[in-house]
């Protein structure tokens, strides 16, 4: 095999052809994204994408390349409707009558499943919804083209998943359709790396079709006409070519300037493909979503490559604490204090709150002696009992009242007190607050005020655990300056006041306390090591 190659590869280039967009019969040579996905394959893969990047046609080549060469194979493509799955149909049987080579045998080839006799393989493609897949099935390659659009994709993927083999391949691709739902889950799940499936999101912007011709004189007049209302001054800042902005432009127009639309169809980001329903609570964001600065340390824990935990900076970090059994996450968010600017996050959906302790005390530790603000709702008082043995005290938020005891730790979400809380957070990502996970800006953008409750809360089907973290981080840095005394760290009047529990007189009467308690304010030498945390 050719280096890079895969052997589904080697095929297709050497026997497939494809129509191109100019209506020419030529050579199926895989295209930029076509070639991204194929090199970084797993066995089991998400592609939310723009339209049109040629990543069906892959999957259709990849799926007859294997029934052609791999005995006993069983492959099923599902669509989202009868007129997609009769097209997908249609494509393979061109293909098999285009091919580049002798014919292959077939045996059956009706309306919903091609067989090739030589290779007692099998290729079957239906529309999702129209019988009960899985069920007696045997399923070696599946494809799902426009899963965001499938009406019960969770029920149908549940059947499918249980027919595919141990080794078998499992490919789910689609454009965006809102948050929530299977496909969107699935692919919130694989960005956090707490999944098996591999994610590969591909945007508009690399894909080099994407772009019109321009003369010098047509360059220089758009340059002096670029609309902020349609962002245009922001892309091109971001490094957006001039070419590319005229081709969106060509877009908007035939969209009719329905920019969400757009963006929808055309995604450059994970949150512009799966955009909310209703109205973010979280309008301005500093969200930094430059290649290669916001990297995977391990399954659990993502952090800023450019960052090094600096002598001269102090951390906070916000939690929100899960039971560990598989449904709402236990988050860290780490904030700093001098930059502010996330430095950190720590994901997991299986880690019990006791166990969610001991985490939060390396991060602490790795942070050189973070103030950490837990919430205590719930599953959080079990993890500040823990904590509280693990970690100076002084380092854990409390409220200035009692913060010798338990009850007093931590930070206690209400109805009164969470716009307060969220509104901190809201503040802070309008203004100077940078972050760089796109779990985060991704949660941010699906968490809303509910129409019919008016609660604070995630869209239906989406989380929203990564953001009551980043809002306790916020709410509580004010008081984690005051502890940690950052060099640099300017703090007005105005801000002290921003909540009762840190209003000036507050804030004194709790440093004395804690003076009084011998628990203030030099942190043990071991939080300023630098070690690294272990996971």
């Amino acid at each position: 095999m050719v280096s890079g190659y895969s052997a589904e590869r080697l095929v297709i280039e050497a026997m497939f052809s494809i129509v191109d967009k100019d209506r020419r019969v030529v050579d199926f040579i895989l295209n930029n994204e076509q070639a991204k996905l194929d090199a970084r394959i797993s066995k089991r893969n998400l592609v939310p994408k723009a339209r049109q990047l040629g990543i069906s046609a892959y999957y259709l080549g990849r799926g007859l390349a294997q029934c052609l060469g791999i005995k006993n194979t069983r492959a099923v493509i599902i669509s989202h409707d009868a007129e997609a799955t009769t097209k997908l149909l249609d494509r393979v049987h061109w293909t098999i009558d285009n091919i580049r080579g002798p014919s292959p045998a077939l045996g059956i080839s009706s309306r919903n499943e091609i067989s090739f006799p030589k290779t007692d393989s099998t290729i079957y493609i239906g529309t999702a919804g129209d019988r009960d897949f899985g069920r007696g099935d045997t399923i070696n390659f599946l494809h799902g083209s426009e899963v965001a659009f499938w009406s019960n994709a969770k029920k149908l993927m549940a059947g499918l998943l249980q027919a595919v083999t141990p080794n078998g391949e499992v490919h789910l691709e689609s454009t965006g359709n809102g948050a929530g739902g299977y496909f969107y889950n699935s692919c919130m799940r694989a960005q956090t790396g707490n999944s098996l499936w591999t994610l590969h999101f591909m945007n508009w912007l690399e894909h080099p079709e994407y772009q019109q011709a321009l003369s010098e004189d047509e360059k220089m007049e758009l340059i002096q006409d670029l609309r902020d209302g349609w962002e245009e001054n922001k892309l091109y800042q971001m490094g957006v070519t001039l070419e590319q902005l005229a081709w969106r432009r060509r877009k908007l127009e035939e969209l009719d300037y329905d920019l969400q639309l757009f963006k929808q169809e055309y995604p450059i980001s994970l949150d512009e493909c799966f955009q909310t329903s209703g109205r973010s609570i979280f309008p301005a964001v500093n969200y930094d979503a430059r290649v290669g600065q916001w990297i995977k340390i391990d399954d659990q824990f993502w952090a800023l490559a450019a960052d090094v935990v600096s002598r001269t900076s102090r951390y906070v970090i916000g939690a929100d604490v899960a039971a560990g059994v598989g449904q709402d996450r236990s988050c860290a968010e780490i904030f700093d204090l001098v930059e502010f600017r996330q430095v950190g996050e720590w994901v997991s959906d299986s880690t019990d709150p006791n166990l969610f302790a001991h985490k939060l005390k390396e991060l602490g530790d790795f942070y050189r002696g973070a103030y950490i603000g837990v919430e205590s709702n719930n599953h959080g008082l079990a993890t500040l009992l823990k904590l509280v043995e693990l970690y100076p005290p002084h380092l854990i938020h409390s409220s200035v009242e009692d913060s010798d005891s338990l009850v007093n730790y931590g930070v206690k979400t209400t109805k009164k007190t969470k716009p307060i809380i969220l509104n901190s957070l809201r503040q802070d990502l309008a203004h100077e607050l940078v972050i760089y996970s796109p779990v985060l800006r991704s949660e941010l953008t699906t968490f809303v005020q509910k129409e019919d409750t008016k609660k604070l809360e995630a869209e239906d089907g989406c989380y929203d655990d990564t953001v009551i973290a980043a809002a306790i981080a916020s709410y509580i840095r004010d008081a984690a300056a005051l502890i940690l005394n950052p060099p640099a760290y300017r703090l007005s009047g105005e801000e002290l006041r921003r909540f009762d529990e840190f209003s000036l007189e507050g804030i004194l009467a709790g440093l004395q306390k804690r003076r009084s308690a011998s628990s203030f304010p030099i942190p043990n030498q071991v939080y300023l090591s630098g070690r690294t945390p272990t996971h």
